[in-house]
């Protein structure tokens, strides 16, 4: 027997809300693990410098710090402190770093000999920094699944 249609009866309706797939983000891990790596190596170094000028070294250690959790918050999809501070700190340290950049005399005429390893270190230094900019941009602006799924957990 066929069911007949009562034009009375609202009609039953499969409303799901459709996210779109999550991406995998392997190379952003990826990127997380060797720039941690990468920050542990240079703590060692970084002794030498805090006995120079300490008060701006501690700074960009927090700052370098700060920045890693960023992208470890982006890379594994957690909600770390509040949307707008990660906005701030993006700022924040685009400007710092670019100060460092022209500070410590990476840009310089004088370097001679060596002024190819100056620049070879200098566009790595730059492409590392990109990177980190541009995690913590996408996290910042683009990232509403992972600031919008804490808001939905904890109401």
């Amino acid at each position: 027997m066929k069911k007949q249609h009562n034009p009375y009866q609202s009609p039953d309706a499969e409303i799901y809300l459709k996210l779109p797939p999550k991406k995998g983000k392997n190379l952003w891990k990826a990127f997380f693990v060797i720039s941690f790596l990468l920050y542990l190596i240079a703590l060692f170094f970084i002794l030498d410098f805090i006995r120079n000028d300490p008060l701006i070294t501690t700074f960009d250690l927090i700052i370098d710090t700060l920045l890693l959790t960023g992208l470890y918050g982006f890379a594994f999809d957690r909600k770390l402190l509040f949307k707008g501070f990660w906005i701030v700190l993006l700022i924040s340290a685009m400007g710092i770093d670019a100060y460092d950049y022209f500070a410590n005399g990476f840009v310089s005429s004088d370097a001679g000999e060596l002024f190819v390893f100056y620049l070879a270190i200098s566009l790595f230094l730059l492409t590392v920094s990109f990177i980190q900019y541009l995690a913590l941009f996408m996290y910042s602006f683009s990232s509403d699944d992972i600031w919008r799924q804490e808001k939905n957990m904890s109401e």
